[in-house]
Formats: C-alpha cells, sequence, structure tokens
C-alpha cells in the first residue's frame, strides 16, 4: 500500500517548478512557505520564523529538508545569480514536495491499520485505497505545503486513539493490550498536538481521545485523560515554539488567520451556498463523488451498527465539519481531515460486504466500481501536472509570435502572478515583487509587454493601477490581451450578484466595463487548449485556462 501510494504522489511532483520559462513555482503558496522555513535555523535552536499562519513542524521539516539539498548538492548558491540560486530553490521545493507525498501514502497506512482491527483486511485495503487515489489528496501531496502533514499526523492520532477501544475483528489485540492504554493516550495526544502544530485545526483530535479515555477502564482513565491532555500541549510546543518563545507575534498571526477565515477571501467565496454545502461539493470533487456516496452510506450504517470506534471518529469529523463550514473561507483542502471517517466507513462497510457474501456483494462490486472512477480522474490530474502547463504553453505560442513578427505587444487584464503565462522568468514570483515585475515586464522585448498604468507629475504611478481597466483596451492597444480562468472566473459568475459590498461591485463593474470593450476591439485567438480545468481554486491551480485575445484590425 506505502508504495503504491507514494510512488504514484512521485508521478507528476515536478508540476509547475523552475524551469527555461519561469523561475517560481506555480503553487502561490509554496514560495511563501518556504520563504519563512528558510528564517528558521535548527541546529542553533532558530525555532521561531516570526509568521504563525500556520503551525511550524511542516517549516521545520522543510527547513531540514533544504539543509540536505544544501549539503549532498553542491552547497548554497549566491542569491543574486538567478541562474543558480532558483534551480538551487526548486531542489528545496522539490524535498518539500516529497514530505507531503510521503505523508500522503502514510495517511493510507494508517487508515489500514486502523481498519484491519475492526474489519476484515478486505475491507481495510479498500478503505487504505480512498485517501490512496483521492483525486485533491494525490494532487495536493505534490504541493509543498502543510495540508497533507497534518492531515497525516491527524490520522495517527485518530488512529492511536481507537486503540484504546478493543478490537471486534479476527486481528485480536495481544493478551498485554489494557496495559497499554495509558501509553496510547499519551501518544494520541502528542500526535494531536503535533497536527496542530502543523495547522492549528488539528487540535480537535483532542476531543476524541478524551470521549476514548471515558470508555475504557476507571483505573486507568484519569492517567489516560490527563496524560493525553498534557502530551498535546507538549505536542503543539514541540510543532510550534513560538507559540510560548515568540508569543505576541503568535497571538497576532492566530488573530489574522481567525479574522481572516471568518470574513473572506477577496472574491472567491462570496455568494455561494452555505459552507456546509460548499464543503460536501469540495468532498465529491475531492473523493469523486459516487466513492463519496458510498462511503457516507458506510458511515450511516457503521454508526447504526454501533461501532463505537466510528462513532469516536465521529466526535472529531461533526465538530471539525461544523467548524469549517461555519467559516467564509472554503478551500478544498480543509475538507482532508474528512477523508479518515469517509475511508474508515467505507472500508467497514465493503469488509462487512464481503464477509456476508450473497447480495452484499453488489455492494462491493459498487465500491471497486467508485474506486475505478476515482482512480481514472486522479490518473488524468496526474497525466495534467507531468504534461505542459497551460501557462507555459501559451507564453511559447506568445514568444514564437514575437518571433514571427518583432515588437509584437502582450497585455493583462491584472498584473501578472502564478496565473499568468510566465513572459518573463520572474512573472510568477510573490505580490511583494510586483513593482519589480511590472518594470522588467514593461522593458521586455519579445514579445513586449505592456500595461496601462497611470501618470502622476510625469511618472508612472504604479500604486493607481487596478485590474480590469479598459484603457489598456481603449488608449495602449495591445495586440494580443491575456487573463486565465484564476482571475476571471469569480468576477465573471458575480456579474449578476445584487448583494455586494462596495469594493467587489467595483470590480465587477469594471470586469463588465473591460468586456464590452473587448469584444469590441479583439477576437478570441485560439491556442489550442480546452476549457479543462477545474473550477474549484485550490485544484485549479494545476490546470487553469487561459483566454488568448487578438486585436481585429491585426491580419
Amino acid at each position: 500500500m506505502f508504495l503504491f501510494a507514494f510512488g504514484f504522489r512521485l508521478t507528476g511532483i515536478g508540476w509547475g517548478l523552475q524551469n527555461d520559462l519561469h523561475n517560481q513555482t506555480y503553487h502561490p503558496d509554496e514560495q511563501i512557505i518556504l520563504g519563512n522555513s528558510q528564517a528558521l535555523d535548527p541546529g542553533h535552536l532558530g525555532l521561531t520564523p516570526g509568521f504563525y499562519n500556520y503551525g511550524t513542524l511542516y517549516l521545520t521539516a522543510l527547513n531540514v529538508a533544504g539543509s540536505m539539498v544544501k549539503t549532498y548538492g553542491g552547497g548554497e548558491p549566491d542569491r543574486h545569480d538567478a541562474s543558480k540560486w532558483w534551480p538551487y530553490e526548486a531542489k528545496w521545493n522539490l524535498a518539500g514536495r516529497v514530505i507531503s507525498s510521503l505523508a500522503g501514502a502514510f495517511t493510507a497506512v494508517f487508515i489500514f491499520l486502523m481498519l484491519r482491527r475492526f474489519t476484515r483486511p478486505f475491507g481495510a485495503l479498500f478503505g487504505a485505497l480512498v485517501v490512496a487515489i483521492a483525486p485533491a489528496f494525490v494532487v495536493h501531496s505534490r504541493f509543498q505545503t502543510v495540508d497533507v502533514l497534518a492531515t497525516m499526523l491527524l490520522t495517527v492520532s485518530l488512529y492511536l486513539t481507537t486503540l484504546l477501544l478493543p478490537a471486534t475483528s479476527a486481528h485480536a489485540d495481544p493478551p498485554a493490550w489494557s496495559k497499554k492504554l495509558v501509553r496510547y493516550a499519551v501518544l494520541a495526544g502528542l500526535l494531536a498536538g503535533l497536527s496542530a502544530g502543523t495547522k492549528y485545526t488539528g487540535i480537535l483530535a483532542v476531543i476524541p481521545l478524551i470521549v476514548a479515555c471515558f470508555m475504557i477502564d476507571r483505573s486507568l482513565r484519569v492517567k489516560a485523560l490527563v496524560g493525553g491532555i498534557v502530551a498535546s500541549a507538549v505536542g503543539f510546543f514541540l510543532g510550534t515554539p513560538g507559540s510560548v518563545l515568540d508569543n505576541g507575534r503568535f497571538m497576532q498571526s492566530l488573530a489574522y488567520e481567525a479574522h481572516h477565515v471568518a470574513t473572506g477571501h477577496g472574491l472567491l467565496f462570496i455568494d455561494v451556498p452555505s459552507g456546509y454545502i460548499y464543503h460536501l461539493i469540495n468532498l465529491g470533487a475531492g473523493i469523486q463523488p459516487l466513492l463519496l456516496l458510498l462511503c457516507a452510506i458506510g458511515i450511516v450504517m457503521g454508526l447504526v451498527k454501533r461501532e463505537k470506534w466510528l462513532w469516536l471518529l465521529l466526535s472529531f469529523s461533526l465538530p471539525y465539519y461544523l467548524l469549517i463550514g461555519g467559516e467564509k473561507v472554503l478551500f478544498l483542502r480543509y475538507t482532508f481531515p474528512l477523508y479518515v471517517i469517509a475511508a474508515a466507513g467505507f472500508g467497514w462497510w465493503m469488509g462487512w460486504a464481503h464477509e456476508r457474501k450473497g447480495k452484499h456483494l453488489f455492494a462491493v462490486m459498487a465500491g471497486i466500481f467508485g474506486l475505478g472512477l476515482s482512480l481514472m480522474i486522479a490518473a488524468e490530474m496526474t497525466t495534467w501536472m507531468m504534461g505542459t502547463d497551460p501557462r507555459d504553453q501559451v507564453a511559447l505560442e506568445l514568444k514564437q509570435l514575437a518571433k514571427d513578427k518583432p515588437g509584437t505587444t502582450v497585455g493583462s487584464a491584472s498584473d501578472p502572478w502564478y496565473y499568468s503565462p510566465p513572459l518573463i522568468p520572474d512573472s510568477t514570483g510573490d505580490l511583494g515583487m510586483i513593482k519589480l515585475k511590472i518594470g522588467e515586464m514593461l522593458r521586455s522585448q519579445s514579445p513586449r509587454f505592456i500595461s496601462y498604468i497611470p501618470e502622476a507629475n510625469g511618472q508612472l504611478d504604479l500604486n493607481s493601477r487596478f485590474d480590469w481597466d479598459t484603457r489598456l483596451i481603449t488608449d495602449i492597444k495591445p495586440d494580443y490581451i491575456v487573463y486565465s480562468s484564476l482571475e476571471q472566473y469569480d468576477v465573471d459568475r458575480l456579474q449578476n450578484s445584487t448583494d455586494l459590498d462596495t469594493d467587489s461591485k467595483l470590480m465587477v463593474d469594471r470586469y463588465k466595463q473591460f468586456q464590452v470593450a473587448l469584444t469590441a476591439s479583439y477576437a478570441p485567438f485560439q491556442t489550442g487548449l480546452d476549457d479543462a480545468g477545474m473550477r474549484i481554486q485550490d485544484l485549479e491551480y494545476i490546470r487553469p485556462y487561459l483566454w488568448v485575445w487578438k486585436r481585429k484590425d491585426l491580419p
């Protein structure tokens, strides 16, 4: 199981990394996470990065991985030598992605270990396969981000918590099982704390641990409960030492993150269904709708048949679902911790049905079909990540046009970033480089990038520019205009919304005016791309759709 899950994740793991066209990764968070990990120095007890939007454990692991890259990759090059620094940073990113891939594979392993105590090995295998091949989990296991590691640590904590209950399958517990209950509780608490030290919501794993402690022998209950809670605090401190050593900035970041998820993320989640419904959509996209339905049936059946360990998982999953569903930021990756109970319910049902044979084998056949569909989707996304990225493809086509016709100009509807074709190598850098990027792109020659920037006192006023400015079309008139679905989708779907705040309405109105002017003077230019991109933000990273428009008066 591990080798399959890990090998699957390594395929396509190089997606979006530095190449001849762009220096930075196409994932918008990877450069931020990498930069903050570089602020750590674990070897000299430098454990406080000053950045606590996430816990620090993944950043520390990434820093250690980067040290290995430096040690075995010929040392750290000069940061000012772009030809050497960016390939070096790409290797560092890759090392972080390997951490995520390992974590994703181990998540499947611990799902298997959990299930084999409560169902047949057949069912345990089926449950493990849910997370081994879940399309979104596979894709995110190739990202240098915190989510998959946090999910793995959470899964281990939940597995250890279920060890407090006696096994119900043919795999009986050893005679000395009860003597280890306190140890299991302490380890479960420690892993819950480490998960929270990676991503704060992991601390909710303490809830099923507390519930489980009240289900064991009274003589061990207090030791297990106190030991588990204390261990969770220790685990959180080990994961994020800055919670104590840099408490002021830690609390400030924690307050910022709480405000962020409570107020929203730009236009992304405005005028969408309730978070409780939206996350069901996310789960369907992340696991695959039929397989998700089968997982839900398995969960319900297991709960009805009083499988205590499933009720234990529910004591985490329900509060977690209520928490993320009540927020305004609704990224698909937030649903990963719910994959544990989904896989557990599915695996238990498949094992139960396989054991009873007869008509119940139809359920097993449906399970095989559901897994097959999920694998097909994951494989398709993998081929996307292995192939030429649409942004690279468009950049190559525009560069070829400029080669055939020197002086070709290209305009962008917004500031270039990870969603843009890389007309210069640093166009995918972080937003802190925006003024430098704009200046460099305005000096580019093949093709020549142009953008409308207002003037003030005879100088370009970079602070006064805004997205979807019609003056790009009416005043500058570039040969081509390009933008992506990551820029366009939300502002387009909000055109008929009537309950927008002032800033959102202004952006939507600018987009409407831009589209009117664009269709009047430009025509779609075929680039050979089909509109196959996902419409869920953190899945669409790997395959956005790009529109290229050509001025109508050009031959």
